[in-house]
C-alpha cells in the first residue's frame, strides 16, 4: 500500500530531524513524504534540504498562511494514493503506526477514516500518560460537541481523498482545522470511522507547542478561554459550509443543521449530544447556550 504523509512545518528545528525519520521508517508500507514549510524562520530550512529525496521526500517553501491551509494546500498536491496521514513536526511514530492504521482500513469499501490514542510524553520521549477515546462517544454529534482527535493519528483512504478534494476549501470548512473538517466529513457523507485503542505515537510536550495536552487545571481552563476567543463561531461556520458543499446522510443533515442554526434547546436537551464524559458533554452543552461554539 502507498501512503502520502502530509506535513506543516513552521519554526520546528528542534525536533524535526527525529521525527521525519521516524516516518522513514515506517514498516510494510510505501511512504512518500509531502512536506510544505510555512515560512520557517529558524534552521527548518537546512533540515528540509538535507531530507528531499525524489520520489520519497518532497519539499515545498511557502509564505505563512496558518497550518490548516498549510497541511491542505499540500494534501492536494498528493494524488492518487491508497491512503493518506497527516504528521506534526515534533512527535514520534512508532515503527508499525501506519501500518496498523491500514490493517484496520484496506477491507473497507467507500470512504474510510481511523484514528487512534496517543502516549503523550515530555520533550525526551519519556511516556507519561496515554489518552482514553475508548470511553468516548463516537458520532458526529459528539464530534461538534468536542474535539478531541489528533489529527496526527489520522490516516484515510483514497475515496475520502476524492470526496475532500471534490470541492474548493474554503475558510468556513476550515474554521475548526483541517482534521477536524475531514473527521466530521466522513460522519457525513456516511463513511467509516474506526477508533483504534492503541497508541502509536509519542506525542510530545514542550514548550513550543502550537496544540497539545495541557498540564494542570489552572492551564486547561486558560487553553479554554484561548480556544473559545480563537474558535467562536467555528462550528456553526463548519456545519453550514459542509451542509452547501456535499450531500450528506439524512442523519447527519439533522444534526449539520441544528449545529449551523444553532438550536440551542435541541442542543441542550438531546441526549444525542454527548462526548462520553459527563463534564466535557457539559461545558459543550453550556458553550451552545451562550453561542460561542
Amino acid at each position: 500500500m502507498n501512503v502520502a504523509v502530509i506535513m506543516s512545518t513552521y519554526n520546528g528545528d528542534r525536533y524535526l530531524k527525529e521525527q521525519i525519520t521516524s516516518i522513514l521508517l515506517q514498516k510494510n508500507v510505501d511512504i512518500k513524504l509531502f512536506i510544505r514549510d510555512d515560512g520557517s524562520s529558524d534552521k527548518t530550512y537546512e533540515i528540509l534540504e538535507k531530507f528531499e529525496m525524489p520520489g520519497k521526500v518532497t519539499v515545498t517553501y511557502g509564505k505563512n498562511i496558518g497550518f490548516a491551509k498549510s497541511f491542505m494546500k499540500e494534501l492536494s498536491e498528493a494524488k492518487n494514493y491508497d491512503f493518506y496521514s497527516f504528521s506534526d513536526q515534533d512527535d514520534y511514530w512508532e515503527e508499525d503506526k501506519v501500518y496498523k492504521a491500514i490493517l484496520k482500513l484496506k477491507d473497507i469499501k467507500g470512504p474510510a477514516l481511523y484514528y487512534s490514542n496517543l502516549n503523550v510524553s515530555d520533550e525526551n520521549l519519556n511516556i507519561y500518560k496515554k489518552t482514553s477515546l475508548e470511553k468516548r462517544k463516537h458520532t458526529i454529534q459528539s464530534v461538534f460537541m468536542r474535539r478531541s482527535v489528533a489529527g496526527c493519528t489520522m490516516v484515510f483512504n483514497k475515496e475520502l481523498w476524492n470526496i475532500l478534494m471534490s470541492k474548493e476549501i474554503s475558510d468556513d470548512l476550515l474554521a475548526r482545522g483541517h482534521d477536524s473538517l475531514i473527521l466530521s466529513l466522513c460522519y457525513a457523507v456516511g463513511g467509516t470511522v474506526v477508533v483504534d485503542e492503541n497508541a502509536y505515537i509519542r506525542y510530545r510536550q514542550h514548550t513550543n507547542n502550537t496544540s497539545g495536552s495541557s498540564n494542570g487545571i489552572r492551564e486547561r481552563i486558560r487553553k479554554e478561554i484561548r480556544d473559545i476567543q480563537k474558535n467562536s463561531g467555528g462550528e456553526s461556520k463548519l456545519a453550514n459550509a459542509i451542509l452547501e458543499n456535499w450531500e450528506v446522510t439524512e442523519e447527519a443533515k439533522d444534526v449539520l443543521q441544528t449545529i449551523a442554526k444553532n438550536k440551542k434547546i435541541k442542543i441542550f436537551f438531546s441526549p444525542k449530544y454527548a462526548t462520553g464524559d459527563v463534564r466535557l458533554t457539559a461545558l459543550g452543552k453550556v458553550k451552545y447556550l451562550l453561542g460561542i461554539m
